[in-house]
Protein backbone atom coordinates (compact mmCIF):
# COMPACT_ATOMS: atom_id res chain seq x y z
CA UNK A 1 0.00 0.00 0.00
CA UNK A 2 2.77 2.30 0.61
CA UNK A 3 4.45 1.83 -2.42
CA UNK A 4 1.21 2.42 -4.42
CA UNK A 5 0.69 5.90 -2.37
CA UNK A 6 4.41 7.00 -3.03
CA UNK A 7 4.19 6.05 -6.77
CA UNK A 8 1.15 8.65 -6.53
CA UNK A 9 3.51 11.26 -4.86
CA UNK A 10 6.43 10.90 -7.24
CA UNK A 11 3.87 11.47 -9.99
CA UNK A 12 2.57 14.55 -8.61
CA UNK A 13 6.07 15.15 -7.85
CA UNK A 14 7.41 15.33 -11.37
CA UNK A 15 4.29 16.99 -12.50
CA UNK A 16 4.78 19.55 -10.35
CA UNK A 17 8.74 19.53 -9.81
CA UNK A 18 9.03 19.27 -6.29
CA UNK A 19 12.05 17.73 -5.81
CA UNK A 20 11.70 17.24 -2.32
CA UNK A 21 8.56 15.13 -2.25
CA UNK A 22 9.93 13.22 -4.96
CA UNK A 23 12.94 12.58 -2.79
CA UNK A 24 11.34 11.63 -0.48
CA UNK A 25 8.76 9.61 -2.15
CA UNK A 26 11.73 7.47 -3.43
CA UNK A 27 13.40 7.24 -0.07
CA UNK A 28 10.14 5.96 1.07
CA UNK A 29 9.65 3.08 -1.82
CA UNK A 30 13.18 2.05 -1.32
CA UNK A 31 12.58 1.19 2.40
CA UNK A 32 9.41 -0.96 1.11
CA UNK A 33 11.55 -2.98 -1.39
CA UNK A 34 14.23 -3.47 1.32
CA UNK A 35 11.95 -4.87 3.83
CA UNK A 36 10.56 -6.88 0.80
CA UNK A 37 14.45 -8.22 0.02
CA UNK A 38 13.97 -6.73 -3.39
CA UNK A 39 17.06 -5.16 -2.75
CA UNK A 40 18.27 -3.73 -7.00
CA UNK A 41 14.98 -1.70 -6.88
CA UNK A 42 15.82 -0.82 -3.47
CA UNK A 43 19.26 0.63 -4.02
CA UNK A 44 17.91 1.75 -7.75
CA UNK A 45 15.24 4.14 -5.67
CA UNK A 46 18.12 5.12 -2.86
CA UNK A 47 20.14 5.74 -5.78
CA UNK A 48 17.33 8.19 -7.32
CA UNK A 49 16.64 9.96 -3.67
CA UNK A 50 20.19 10.32 -2.71
CA UNK A 51 20.84 12.40 -6.02
CA UNK A 52 17.95 14.23 -5.52
CA UNK A 53 18.43 15.19 -2.10
CA UNK A 54 22.17 16.30 -3.13
CA UNK A 55 21.03 18.50 -5.81
CA UNK A 56 18.58 20.11 -3.13
CA UNK A 57 21.25 20.40 -0.84
CA UNK A 58 20.02 18.17 2.08
CA UNK A 59 23.49 16.30 2.45
CA UNK A 60 22.56 15.17 6.18
CA UNK A 61 19.44 13.38 3.94
CA UNK A 62 21.97 11.83 1.36
CA UNK A 63 24.51 10.86 4.28
CA UNK A 64 21.91 8.95 5.97
CA UNK A 65 20.88 6.97 2.61
CA UNK A 66 24.76 5.46 2.95
CA UNK A 67 23.91 2.82 4.46
CA UNK A 68 20.87 1.81 2.90
CA UNK A 69 22.33 1.59 -0.56
CA UNK A 70 25.01 -0.35 1.32
CA UNK A 71 23.00 -3.24 1.45
CA UNK A 72 23.81 -4.34 -2.03
CA UNK A 73 26.96 -6.08 -1.34
CA UNK A 74 29.90 -5.33 -3.89
CA UNK A 75 27.90 -3.37 -6.58
CA UNK A 76 29.86 -0.50 -8.62
CA UNK A 77 27.07 1.85 -7.84
CA UNK A 78 26.84 1.77 -4.43
CA UNK A 79 30.53 1.51 -3.88
CA UNK A 80 30.77 4.93 -6.13
CA UNK A 81 27.56 6.47 -4.31
CA UNK A 82 29.02 5.88 -0.92
CA UNK A 83 32.05 7.01 -1.96
CA UNK A 84 30.33 10.18 -3.22
CA UNK A 85 28.69 10.91 0.05
CA UNK A 86 31.87 9.93 2.38
CA UNK A 87 33.36 13.03 0.12
CA UNK A 88 31.36 15.35 2.31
Amino acid sequence: MLAIVCAHFIKLAEQTGNINLLATSQNEIAYVYRIKRDLRRSLDYCQKAYSNFIDLGLYEYAINLSGAISIVPHTGKSCKTITGVNDF
